[in-house]
């Protein structure tokens, strides 16, 4: 876990360091696969955990990400680029009750509450987190001068890893125990 973790910041800040010129363009796509292909290899695991589940997870989770980018893309105004701050405030949120949930009792009410907080906020959160992240995209596309879009492809990871893992920990953990553990793990 530590190895992958080393990998995967190694290999973005790699990725974030090749200028986007036509001259380095194969390095910064390059260096974009590896980041790629440690990503996947850090989410490897998971299809070995539970197989079949995963893939109804990724299944509903490209639903989610490929409706809600479109939303945000064909959005008529930048509204959805205003939501910055609400949305670092419902991480927080997210972030303290995954905390929460691990130092409540397991089946009380503050643990059940803590759990709904932490699995249906989360997903809605990051939900937020993927209209606030294609506008920023889009709108950095039609107002930057130097526009990187392999850079922004790559900041744009976490948005649609985030739903996986939580609708994975839907599906496969559901109302457990360490769901909440696993979420620390995610964030």
């Amino acid at each position: 876990m530590l190895l992958f973790g080393v990998g995967s910041i190694g290999s973005a800040l790699l990725c974030y360091s090749v200028p986007y010129t036509p001259e380095t363009l194969p390095a910064k796509i390059g260096a974009f696969t590896l980041f790629t292909s440690i990503m996947g290899l850090t989410m490897a695991p998971l299809v070995a955990f539970a197989g079949p589940l995963v893939g109804r997870a990724a299944l509903y989770t490209a639903g989610v990400v490929g409706g809600l980018s479109l939303t945000a893309a064909c959005a008529p105004s930048d509204k959805y680029l205003k939501w910055g701050g609400p949305l670092a405030l419902g991480l927080g949120v997210v972030f303290v009750s995954s905390i929460g949930g691990m130092f409540a009792a397991p089946g009380g009410a503050i643990f059940s509450a803590l759990h709904t907080v932490y699995m249906y906020g989360g997903l809605v959160l990051f939900g937020g987190f993927l209209l606030y992240d294609t506008q920023k995209i889009v709108h950095h596309a039609e107002h930057d001068h130097h526009y990187d879009p392999v850079n922004m492809l790559a900041a744009f990871r976490e948005p649609t890893k985030s739903p996986f893992f939580f609708e994975s920990l839907f599906v496969v953990i559901g109302h457990n125990y360490y769901a909440p553990m696993f979420g620390i793990i995610i964030l």
